[in-house]
C-alpha cells in the first residue's frame, strides 16, 4: 500500500511541474500577444478619403481600402468633399464608425 502512494505521489508531483510549466508558457505568449494588440492599436491610423467617388477607408499606408462607408460623396456639402479628398486621420476604428454615423444622421 505505502508503494502505491508513493507512486501517486510522484505522479501528481510531476503531474503539477507540468502544468505549472505550460501555465507559465500561456501566461507569457499571452502577455505576448497583449503587447502586440496594444503596439497595434497605437500604431495603426485610419485614413477616411474618397476613392473612386466613394468613401473609403485605409489602414496605415495601405493603397486598398478596408472598407466603403455608407456614405453618398456626391450629396456632401462642398466643404466635406474637401476635407474627404484631404483625408481624414483617425485613430481608432470607433472614431471611423462613429464618423460613418455623423453623415447618416
Amino acid at each position: 500500500m505505502r508503494k502505491f502512494t508513493v507512486i501517486i505521489a510522484v505522479f501528481l508531483i510531476t503531474f503539477s511541474c507540468i502544468a505549472g510549466f505550460f501555465t507559465t508558457e500561456h501566461e507569457k505568449k499571452s502577455a505576448q500577444s497583449y503587447q502586440l494588440a496594444e503596439q497595434v492599436k497605437t500604431e495603426t491610423k485610419y485614413l477616411v478619403k474618397e476613392h473612386n467617388g466613394d468613401i473609403a477607408v485605409f489602414v496605415g499606408e495601405d493603397d486598398m481600402p478596408v472598407k466603403i462607408l455608407n456614405i453618398d460623396f456626391d450629396g456632401l456639402r462642398e466643404y466635406d468633399k474637401q476635407q474627404f479628398k484631404k483625408g481624414l486621420s483617425l485613430k481608432s476604428l470607433y472614431e471611423v464608425l462613429l464618423l460613418e454615423e455623423d453623415f447618416n444622421s
